[in-house]
């Protein structure tokens, strides 16, 4: 076994939501690349529980009952007249959700709707490069192929 090396992964937007939130459906879209991106989170999936405690002496248990909203973070090395980053940032003026593709070097793709929360610009000093952090909030299930 080896380990798995991030470098060289890639994340990808789309304006358009798939019509069917399956494999076929999100390869129907046509995604632009990010480029510039240092640092995406971690995307997961996560349950909100319930403690079910019953009165006739049964041992509590937790119940799935929703779920919980997952955020993914962005440092981005900001690039002028990027068609990846003007999408992102087109979607935080945007209440709707936009589409994610994540590729990494390995083969695993994941797919995924999200809003995008926030956006922040780094100013830096003058010999640091302009960055930008973002937050995208997840809103579908995370498709992994």
């Amino acid at each position: 076994m080896q380990p798995l090396a991030n470098t060289g992964t890639r994340l990808w937007v789309c304006k358009t939501l798939p019509t069917t939130y399956d494999e076929a459906g999100y390869e129907a879209l046509t995604f632009t690349q990010i480029r510039g991106v240092r640092v995406a989170g971690s995307v997961s999936r996560r349950h909100k529980t319930s403690t079910n405690n019953p009165t006739d002496g049964l041992v509590p248990s937790n119940r799935r009952v929703g779920a919980e909203t997952s955020a993914l973070p962005l440092d981005l090395i900001r690039l002028q007249g990027d068609a990846g980053q003007e999408i992102l940032k087109d979607a935080v003026n945007d209440p709707a959700s936009y589409a994610y593709k994540i590729q990494q070097p390995d083969g695993l793709t994941l797919y995924f709707t999200a809003e995008a929360i926030n956006r922040t610009l780094g100013l830096g000093d003058s010999k640091g490069l302009s960055d930008i952090q973002m937050t995208l909030e997840i809103d579908s299930q995370l498709l992994e192929i």
